[in-house]
């Protein structure tokens, strides 16, 4: 057996050593030995000690910033627990269509005596704060309603809702007359402005304090305009050079405003720098109105300003033929085999990478950003909602919900989800995974797995008749054909 020493060292530089043999006074040597060999690995130690302490702070540092990224995005919900009950009702208007602005919900069309009116509710209590009739939509029509924005407290307190009255005889449905604007004060629902719009086919989508308003005139020019919705005043004016004819009557366009830019969709696509610079025009390969060529275009912006371009529905359309990553209208960048799947929530995991929905057959597909190589396909049976989380791609997928390794693509869990998952939705607060599914003995319910690994955590019941959801505030409503049901 090999004699061993312990020693404690006290202070290098004096070379006082406390050990547990009275022998080491007199070994003079092995005591310097002893003392040379700890002031040669203590340097060693130290830059271990540093560089876990680094690693430690690195870790905190990437940690807050996700939490931080997750916590900016509206699609995350507060931390969930199975306590998860319903806290407030109320009557549902037209679609069901709501907003959020600031900490109140906004409900908005006719109700069910046709009364069209916007309606606010406190978001935490249900309280209602305020009801704005709007008569310029007498029994039906259609309201639109977008929350404004800007740099100053008071721009965020403003709603723009776009009214268009319908008319209804026999079985002929139409427009009754021209859409009206109206900005009411989002904090007591007075209207501060209204405006009479030319068109009956006029979309808005918000830009800021400004909206954005798209539509086709009875000449067929499509109009593009950015303006102050209280004053009226148009800071910019787009109109298409050539007439759309549609062989059905008039159509619509549906603007969007992605990475900053303004995207104007329809049978041509435009997209827009916020000055009105035109960045790009588009059209069906076959013609703006043929089958041959494609039903629909669909166009992505990218956080880098790079489009992805495609048209998906057309007869004899491939993958192959689907579209391009580019960086103007020339579509002469790497080719995708479909549309762009967004993620509904992203904390930033997956850098780098470009997730796509084959047209021709059922999957997803995984392209690096910068080069457009391509990194992984799926053979998914259909791709619903997904989300990325700690570097996972998680995806509903016809009847089952799984995790797959964003850069590699192989499959880390997957759990079977029964029928009654409302088109497919899901839902995090950032660490489980919440799916609405059937319960053969508990009817409707929302079912929390962990993100790491899928396994089940809680699960809750929900309202009788949910059909939808939203998330709203960073809180879970629920939507019935009657009633708007808020979750927490």
């Amino acid at each position: 057996m090999q004699e061993v020493l312990l020693v404690e060292v006290v202070d290098l530089d004096s070379a006082a050593v406390v050990h547990g043999s009275a022998e080491l006074a007199d070994r003079g040597p092995a005591r310097d030995r002893v003392v040379r060999a700890l002031r040669r690995r203590w340097p060693v130690a130290a830059g271990l000690v540093v560089l876990l302490l680094v690693g430690a702070v690195a870790a905190g540092v990437r940690a807050r910033d996700r939490v931080a990224r997750l916590a900016a995005q509206p699609g995350v919900l507060a931390p969930l627990d199975p306590s998860l009950h319903e806290v407030w009702r109320e009557p549902m208007r037209g679609w069901g269509q709501l907003i959020t602005v600031g900490g109140d919900i906004l409900l908005f069309g006719p109700d069910e005596h046709q009364a069209a009116a916007v309606v606010s509710f406190d978001g935490i209590t249900g309280r209602q704060k305020w009801s704005a009739p709007l008569p310029e939509m007498p029994g039906r029509g259609d309201v639109r309603c977008v929350a404004l924005g800007g740099a100053r407290p008071a721009d965020a307190a403003r709603v723009a809702c776009r009214v268009l009255p319908v008319s209804s005889v026999g079985a002929d449905e139409g427009p009754a007359g021209p859409a009206t604007l109206v900005v009411l004060d989002a904090s007591t629902g007075r209207r501060v402005a209204q405006h009479r719009l030319d068109s009956v086919n006029v979309s808005i989508v918000p830009f800021g304090s400004d909206l954005v308003l798209t539509e086709v005139g009875a000449d067929g020019h499509a109009t593009v305009q950015r303006a102050d919705p209280i004053t009226g005043q148009v800071r910019w004016t787009f109109r298409s050079a050539q007439p759309l004819r549609s062989p059905s009557g008039p159509f619509w366009f549906d603007p969007s405003v992605q990475h900053g830019v303004i995207v104007a969709n329809g049978p041509v696509t435009w997209a827009f720098a916020p000055d009105g610079k035109v960045l790009g025009e588009w059209h069906l390969q076959g013609g703006d109105w043929s089958v041959t060529g494609g039903w629909g275009l669909n166009v992505t912006v990218l956080p880098d300003g790079r489009f992805a371009v495609g048209e998906s529905g057309g007869v004899g359309l491939t993958d192959a033929d689907y579209g391009t990553v580019s960086t103007t209208a020339a579509r002469d960048g790497f080719r995708i085999p479909g549309p762009v799947l967004s993620p509904s929530v992203d904390d930033g995991s997956a850098p780098g990478i470009l997730f796509t929905v084959p047209t021709g057959h059922l999957g997803a597909i995984a392209f690096d950003f910068g080069t457009g190589k391509r990194m992984w396909e799926s053979n998914w049976a259909h791709v619903g909602g997904a989300l990325v989380l700690d570097g996972r791609l998680i995806a509903m997928t016809g009847g089952r919900l799984l995790a797959v390794d964003a850069r590699s693509g192989r499959q880390l869990w997957s759990v079977e989800v029964p029928r009654g998952n409302y088109g497919e939705q899901l839902f995090t607060d950032g660490r489980v995974v919440v799916v609405p599914m059937y319960d053969p003995d508990r009817g409707a319910v929302l079912t929390a797995f962990a993100a790491a690994d899928g396994r089940e955590q809680w699960m809750a019941s929900l309202p009788a008749g949910t059909n939808h959801f939203e998330v709203s505030n960073h809180r879970l409503v629920a939507l019935t054909d009657q009633d708007l049901v808020a979750l927490g």
